[in-house]
């Protein structure tokens, strides 16, 4: 269900497998030894994992990807817990836009076909469209549920990103992870909170 608390950051954590062997015992014959299967462990990836963590996994470890999580001895998703890793989403718009800020309540509506919300971040009133990639789309939606259909999202891919964006800026803008931004975005505030402040954290 969609919620009206402010979430700005993804967890990353991974889950390794554990290999089980039955020891010998003083009895007539010795158990057998289980023995783990040769070969890479089978690795799931969420959609959500952005990808610069997701090739950061596969440079560094030799692992089967594979499109079930029910047969994966491996997964990284989205968890909370301790060892996690923070994905932080950051509203921005094209760097010539007037707007500075948002709030979360204005975010929720727009996801839920408020013609009205986030109209400030247009010249002339009028709805903005969302520009996002696949995987930022499916982090949104997990934190606000399933968009109205009459919500203006274009999912486009993320080296396009930002010239979309510009092609229909002023009425644009989008949510890129932390390490996604550059000078032609302009992060806004969410409910006063900057983070390019110095000392900026997350709430919980």
């Amino acid at each position: 269900m969609p919620t009206d608390a402010p979430v700005a950051l993804a967890t990353v954590a991974t889950v390794a497998p554990t290999a089980i062997a039955a020891e010998p015992t003083a009895t007539s014959e010795p158990l057998p030894t289980i023995t783990p299967i040769a070969g890479p462990p089978k690795l799931w990836i969420s959609d959500v994992v952005p990808s610069a963590i997701r090739e950061a996994v596969l440079d560094a470890n030799a692992v089967e990807v594979v499109g079930e999580v029910a047969i994966a001895e491996v997964k990284l998703a989205l968890s909370g817990g301790d060892g996690s890793m923070e994905w932080v989403l950051v509203p921005v718009v094209p760097f010539a836009t007037l707007a500075d800020d948002i709030s979360w309540r204005e975010v929720a509506g727009y996801w839920r076909g408020d013609p009205g919300a986030l109209s400030g971040l247009s010249d002339d009133g009028s709805v903005p469209r969302l520009f996002v990639t696949e995987s930022v789309l499916t982090a949104l939606t997990a934190i606000l549920g399933q968009p109205v259909d009459s919500a203006p999202i274009a999912v486009t891919e993320a080296d396009s990103l930002i010239d979309e964006a510009w092609a229909a800026r002023p009425g644009a803008w989008s949510v890129v992870p932390f390490d996604e931004l550059q000078p032609r975005w302009k992060a806004l505030r969410l409910d006063g909170v900057d983070v390019l402040e110095k000392g900026f954290s997350e709430q919980p």
